[in-house]
């Protein structure tokens, strides 16, 4: 019933929200449908709605205005998912999560449910770990398994979900139902949940922000997705950053991972129309505030906003490449591993000597990877930091 399960899905779904909410606002985009979500956007070309209208409107499309013509006949079927319009891909999405959470004893072929020092849940076998998440239509599997012929995780994954919505799921290998993946669709690198990630062959990686509004270049697929700035009240852009920054911290856990999250929203503010100097104070402030419980050193990512902002907007690749130049000469180095931050081994009581981070490989090479053919961005050895 696919009523009393978008009810029971979204009463579960409120409660779980850090401020207790009762109700649930949805933001409905008046241009682009992937900029749809749950809550209330702080941007402008939104519609905004309640639960409880929304709720209306599904009743209203599941039982009187689901009529389909084809090839001369006409029919109607109740009770059913509504194709097309504004909420259809959110109900789906919301309800494929119940179906997942309704059958959540699936989930144990995968081992057992662990949660990581950060809040995130994963599975946890002898074999190795796997975390599933949902964006947009498709399921992101990241997992330690040497997928084989005797441990076929991706073929694991897409036969319990199969079994928990009544669906075929197939991965990009598949042809059919009961296929084997042909392991394709593998792949060290991902842009999802507003984040590049890429994972290196010693098991290390590099995550940073990839907000939506930003192309595989890092250009506006569309309209500026910020307040204009003759409309902005002072703090909003701060804000808009603090929080960005903030809530990226699980994730950009590595020093270049947060000078790139910066990039990415200087690079917003300055396409959004903003002038260099507001964007380079509310930045200030961003870092100062989001990143104030950083293992990494604010005062050092402050110098890097200070060097790079006169660059700015640039292609994705140059980030990377500037990126690579800017640590290669600041930061403090052992090896391969490098630090904003240096003490002292005689200086220090437990022998710490700084916050090591080793995804210096992976930086270089994710950043010839990315490198468009019409742009030439020069090799970070010889950019001027």
């Amino acid at each position: 019933d696919i009523e009393s399960h978008l009810t029971a899905a979204s009463k579960w779904l409120a409660k779980r929200r850090k401020w207790r909410m009762t109700d649930i606002e949805w933001s409905i985009h008046k241009d682009s449908k992937m900029l749809n979500r749950a809550g209330r956007a702080k941007a402008t070309k939104f519609w905004y709605i309640t639960h409880a209208q929304m709720s209306d409107t599904i009743t209203f499309e599941m039982h009187c205005n689901n009529f389909i013509r084809a090839v001369g006949g006409l029919w109607c079927r109740h009770g059913c998912i509504p194709m097309g319009g504004s909420f259809s891909a959110q109900v789906a999405d919301l309800h494929s999560l119940w179906q997942v959470y309704s059958n959540r004893h699936l989930l144990r072929r995968l081992g057992s449910l662990t949660v990581s020092e950060a809040g995130f849940p994963y599975w946890e076998s002898p074999q190795g770990i796997t975390a599933l998440c949902q964006f947009r239509d498709n399921i992101l599997i990241a997992t330690t398994y040497p997928d084989t012929a005797s441990h076929p995780i991706v073929s694991t994954v897409c036969n319990l979900l199969g079994e928990a919505w009544n669906l075929d799921v197939l991965c990009e290998c598949m042809s059919g139902p009961g296929d084997p993946c042909k392991h394709h669709c593998h792949s060290a690198s991902t842009t999802a949940l507003g984040f590049d990630m890429i994972r290196g062959k010693t098991g290390k990686g590099l995550a940073y922000l990839h907000p939506s509004a930003l192309s595989s270049t890092w250009s506006l697929k569309s309209a500026p997705p910020l307040l204009s700035p003759a409309s902005a009240y002072p703090a909003y852009l701060p804000g808009i950053m603090t929080g960005a920054l903030s809530n990226a911290r699980p994730w950009a856990t590595t020093w270049a991972g947060e000078l790139l999250s910066l990039s990415a929203w200087l690079q917003i503010a300055l396409l959004s129309g903003y002038a260099l100097p507001q964007v380079t104070r509310a930045a200030h402030s961003a870092v100062t505030r989001g990143l104030s419980t950083s293992p990494n050193d604010h005062t050092a990512t402050t110098r890097y906003l200070y060097t790079v902002r006169h660059l700015l907007p640039m292609p994705h690749c140059c980030h990377l490449t500037l990126c690579a130049a800017w640590l290669r000469r600041h930061a403090h180095w052992a090896g391969d591993s490098y630090s904003s931050w240096h003490l002292d081994p005689s200086l220090s009581p437990d022998g710490t000597t700084g916050f090591w981070c080793g995804d210096w490989e992976i930086l270089h090479l994710h950043a010839a990877k990315v490198k468009p053919s019409n742009h030439d961005c020069p090799p970070w050895e010889t950019m001027c930091v």
